[in-house]
């Protein structure tokens, strides 16, 4: 009787500790910018943070093996299935060499409990990122925040985007704080 294959890729533990960052930008949107950092494992999972400029997070996304779950600020949590779609040789899209999705996302029509208990279990292993910050995203998945349930004051108090005039001044505070501190080291 043979035995069974044994492979290290379904265990969310070795998925967690191997997603690894592989790139972060700076992306402009309405006046405001956000960075999105991605970390990737060979393992076949991703996990793509988006912040504001306050340090907010606004979105996060962790795929694994084709399954994904979502939140955002503005639409909370979601779940969904990575549909893989091969192009005919000789397609029009193809000839034209237009950009469409390879592999668009289809979103449950309800947040799917075992994705999203998987998920956890992944982020429970990852390394890189500070404890706050994974727990914060862990809290995201869990209670899926929405600006309708921080209410309107809350809502702008913390992702309206700062005049200009704060942060001139925040950066006047930081080069004084540097300056002050050099003076104490002299």
């Amino acid at each position: 009787m043979s035995q069974p294959v044994r492979t290290e890729i379904f265990r969310p533990e070795v998925l967690g500790k191997t997603l690894k960052p592989v790139a972060q930008d700076l992306i402009h949107l309405r006046g405001q910018k956000v960075t999105s950092r991605w970390l990737h494992s060979e393992l076949g999972a991703d996990l793509i943070l988006w912040q504001d400029e306050r340090g907010n997070l606004i979105k996060q996304h962790v795929s694994f093996w084709g399954q994904v779950v979502q939140w955002d600020i503005v639409h909370g949590l979601k779940t969904g299935l990575i549909i893989e779609m091969e192009e005919e040789e000789g397609s029009s899209a193809q000839l034209l060499g237009a950009a469409a999705p390879r592999n668009p996302v289809h979103y449950d029509s309800s947040v799917q409990k075992a994705t999203l208990s998987q998920a956890l279990e992944i982020l429970a292993y990852v390394q890189e990122l500070e404890r706050g910050e994974l727990a914060l995203v862990v809290e995201n998945f869990v209670q899926g925040p929405t600006m309708r349930d921080l209410g309107e004051r809350e809502f702008l108090r913390r992702f309206s985007p700062r005049p200009a005039w704060v942060r001139r001044l925040d950066l006047w505070r930081h080069w004084l704080k540097s300056l002050f501190t050099w003076f104490r080291r002299s």
